[in-house]
């Protein structure tokens, strides 16, 4: 009896154990830009549910061994649901890919710290390079529960 309810209770662990990875604590929304000189905005959307929680906002990096390193000038604009838009500079310090040219490099940037998202719906966010950037491959947000 105690080896039936031990088998049961293990069933059970391990059928619960795939919905557990659909409460994640963050949340992504990369898009791909053009390696060879990454020069138009790029658009990326996230849908939010919970306007009381407090999260984090990293800027997502993916880039390869064609990019020269140093300081990255961009512009990033929020739209939230409500059509409020912000816009405001931002400077991404990445070192250069130490790599060979075909391995990647992902990096996150903290954007902004203890931020709350007041409206529910799809933010919008727009990130744009002050100058063109040769070997950055895609960038996007990540947002995770702050703790």
């Amino acid at each position: 009896m105690k080896g039936a309810k031990r088998i049961l209770r293990a069933g059970l662990l391990l059928a619960l154990l795939p919905a557990a990875g659909c409460l994640s604590q963050h949340r992504s929304a990369v898009a791909d830009v053009d390696p060879l000189g990454w020069r138009e905005a790029a658009e990326v959307r996230f849908p939010n549910a919970d306007t009381l929680a407090v999260c984090d906002l990293w800027l997502v990096v993916r880039y390869d061994a064609a990019f020269a390193g140093g300081p990255v000038d961009l512009e990033v604009t929020t739209v939230a649901p409500d059509s409020l838009r912000a816009t405001e500079p931002f400077t991404l310090r990445l070192a250069p890919s130490r790599g060979p040219s075909p391995l990647l490099c992902d990096t996150a940037v903290l954007y902004r710290r203890r931020a709350v998202l007041r409206c529910a719906g799809d933010y919008r966010m727009t990130i744009r390079p002050c100058r063109p950037v040769r070997g950055i491959e895609a960038v996007g947000v990540t947002i995770e529960k702050s703790i």
